[in-house]
Order: structure tokens, then C-alpha cells, then sequence
């Protein structure tokens, strides 16, 4: 069986380097003489004058200036205080936002 010339040797050799064993060529070793001449490289890009940057201006806010603020212990923000109150307030806010 190892004179067999169409079964390959999945050991010895790798297919394509051995031509498949039947005298196919097609992924042999480079061709002797290439006459192509290599491909020019492309040209570099032309260099950029380095420019500095405008300095930075603070960014002015459109709604005025904003602080973070904190409740203090034993205030109250207002909020419903059961689920039924605040479903209630939110079915309320919706209808109102429908007339708008």
C-alpha cells in the first residue's frame, strides 16, 4: 500500500509540498527566474506641520451654573409615600401630558 500513488501520507509528508503524489505541480517550489520586477513602494505622505492647539476656554453652561446638592437628614423630597399614591400621581402626570 505505500506504493500506492493516490493515497496520501497523513505522517511522512504533507500533501501539497509532495505534488499529491500524481504528478500535479501545481504548489511546487518557486519558479526559477521571475522576471517581474518588484512594485515601486508608494511615496510617503508629506509631513504635517505641527500646529499648537488654540488654548481651551471653559465650556459656559446654557441653564446657568449647577451644584449638587444634599438633603439633610430628616428632610423630605415630597415623594409619595405608598405605590398606590405614586401610580396614582403617575397616571395623573401621563393624562396631563396627552392634553399638552
Amino acid at each position: 500500500m505505500s506504493n500506492d500513488p493516490f493515497s496520501l501520507d497523513m505522517f511522512g509528508s504533507s500533501a501539497l509540498s509532495s505534488g499529491l503524489g500524481f504528478g500535479v505541480t501545481a504548489f511546487g517550489g518557486f519558479a526559477a527566474n521571475d522576471d517581474d520586477p518588484d512594485p515601486t513602494p508608494p511615496a510617503p505622505a508629506p509631513a504635517r506641520a505641527a500646529i499648537s492647539p488654540a488654548p481651551l476656554k471653559p465650556a459656559t453652561r446654557k441653564q446657568g451654573d449647577r451644584a449638587n446638592f444634599y438633603f439633610e437628614e430628616g428632610e423630605d423630597r415630597g415623594l409619595a409615600v405608598s405605590w398606590q399614591e405614586r401610580a396614582r400621581l403617575n397616571v395623573a402626570a401621563i393624562l396631563t401630558a396627552t392634553e399638552i
